[in-house]
């Protein structure tokens, strides 16, 4: 869960969304409205705009902040290309493509900063491809809360309450109320997936942080391919998630943990901190957290 985790959240139609996942506006949003999925050729570069200046008027500074948002324009049109050259438009939702056409944040905030400049193209324009899969076999683009059983609705084993000490949403997993032998599992983790993008589409300024709480597990809590999706998830998320907390661990989550971590790259693990119960306060504040901690 590398400390730019993942995924850009368009805007599905949830008719039936609870109150705390009420969409804001985007405040990244591009201005840009063009749905066609043309892009401009590779070497078109607009240099109209620049304004030439007196560099002794100490106004240099102007020409180079318009030479560097066209050449940054320019690397997310490559991007854009070079994502259309490795996916079949069929095969998504149109909604999901014109998004990364048009939203430049989309595309931004899965940037892999290479050696050079074609392997940053590639590689980012790879990910964006994995992360449409991602999302399309989740449903993500057209998932709604009255899709799901009531069963799945009613488990608490998630809650979005409170912020961070840097003033990011927080989105707890309590360990605790999972079974896995109660609950349809496909249905689970769709269902995480779209609370996952619930937090990420009202998070888009302050971030969000995915605390992992471990009070009172037990074997029966024990789920390690869910442990395993969640894992794989969050990197699509990269961008708002801001780093992922594990609280509380007893010795029952302690070994588990050592499982998990070795499934993590190195810069996964770097994103994950661990926090005992006295060391919470040192990412959360006491009126911060859910009303569970204070029963």
């Amino acid at each position: 869960m590398s400390k730019y985790l993942l995924c850009c959240a368009p805007k599905p139609s949830h008719e039936q969304q609870p109150e705390h996942c009420s969409v804001e506006h985007r405040k990244h949003q591009d201005t840009a409205h063009d749905n066609s999925i043309k892009m401009p050729n590779a070497d078109e570069t607009s240099v109209a705009n620049v304004i030439d200046v007196d560099l002794n008027s100490g106004s240099g500074a102007i020409k180079d902040d318009k030479m560097e948002q066209e050449n940054d324009k320019q690397l997310l049109d490559d991007i854009r290309r070079a994502l259309l050259d490795k996916i079949n438009l069929a095969d998504f939702d149109k909604s999901e493509i014109e998004r990364f056409q048009n939203d430049d944040y989309a595309v931004k905030r899965y940037l892999r900063h290479e050696k050079d400049r074609q392997a940053t193209v590639g590689k980012t324009a790879a990910f964006i491809r994995d992360v449409l899969v991602w999302r399309r076999d989740m449903d993500l683009p057209n998932i709604k809360e009255r899709d799901f059983s009531d069963s799945i609705k009613q488990l608490k084993t998630w809650v979005m309450k409170g912020k961070d000490k840097n003033g990011a949403n927080m989105f707890w997993l309590r360990a605790c109320h999972h079974r896995s032998r109660e609950v349809d599992a496909d249905e689970a983790r769709r269902h995480l997936a779209y609370r996952f993008e619930c937090i990420d589409r009202i998070s888009d300024q302050c971030g969000w942080v995915c605390c992992w709480d471990c009070q009172q597990v037990g074997t029966a809590n024990i789920d390690l391919d869910m442990v395993r999706f969640i894992t794989n998830s969050l990197p699509y998320f990269r961008g708002n998630l801001r780093y992922v907390l594990v609280h509380d661990m007893g010795w029952i989550a302690t070994t588990a943990w050592k499982v998990i971590r070795g499934w993590l790259p190195q810069e996964h693990r770097d994103a994950v901190k661990i926090a005992s119960r006295k060391e919470l306060k040192d990412f959360v504040d006491n009126d911060q957290l859910p009303e569970y901690f204070h029963s």
